[in-house]
């Protein structure tokens, strides 16, 4: 369900697993399996323990491996994983001592503005004439105009824009972490009407992102 995911391929698997000459121990909870984390456990005690990927299926899943973890790192002075933005611990085990931080946000690049957008498959219908600041690909640039219904996108050039965007932030938009809402909120995209602004609204909505690979 999240933004941002992709397909691992047997490589990627090898990295996760055992990279840098690790040795990698994988641990599951459930049968079938609703949660699975991915340790390199440190020697010595009231050490630091990094858990190099956590992911679940099911909130019972999630409570599992977190028992499992917190059995095995007894004796640690703490430990880290990430979590997608809205993950639950912060809700439910948020206490005094626990840190949270943004960290390694995923990397994306959009080099065919037109095929990106007609990728969407937004629920609602509406239309806005697009300009994208992009000084490395001008063929990205535009305008265009963007319509949008019944679930496809159509994209064509035009002659003016009523939507101005850094590729950046077209980017994040096209994600949904940040949204096109809360782009245009810091100014980061520009909008000439409030109707204009409902239409991109509508086609680049927000959506949780998460990116499970290292770059």
């Amino acid at each position: 369900r999240y933004s941002g995911m992709s397909r691992r391929s047997e490589d990627r698997w090898q990295k996760v697993t055992g990279g840098a000459g690790q040795q990698s121990t994988l641990l599951a909870v459930g049968d079938p399996v609703e949660a699975y984390a991915v340790v390199s456990l440190t020697d010595g005690a009231w050490s630091d323990e990094r858990v190099r990927e956590l992911v679940w299926a099911t909130p019972a899943g999630y409570r599992g491996i977190l028992a499992v973890l917190a059995r095995l790192t007894i004796n640690r002075q703490a430990i880290t994983w990430d979590e997608p933005i809205d993950g639950p611990f912060r809700w439910a085990w948020g206490d005094q001592g626990v840190l949270f931080r943004l960290a390694r946000p995923p990397m994306y690049r959009v080099v065919d503005v037109p095929a990106a957008l007609c990728q969407l498959r937004p629920t609602g219908e509406g239309s806005f004439r697009l300009a994208v600041r992009d000084e490395s690909i001008p063929a990205n640039q535009g305008p265009w105009l963007v319509e949008f219904g019944e679930g496809e996108v159509r994209v064509s050039p035009t002659e003016t824009a009523d939507v101005r965007i850094d590729v950046e932030h077209l980017v994040q938009a096209l994600l949904g972490e940040p949204s096109f809402r809360e782009l245009a909120a810091q100014g980061l995209a520009e909008v000439d009407e409030p109707a204009v602004q409902s239409a991109a609204e509508r086609m680049l909505p927000p959506r949780a992102t998460y990116c499970l690979e290292e770059f």
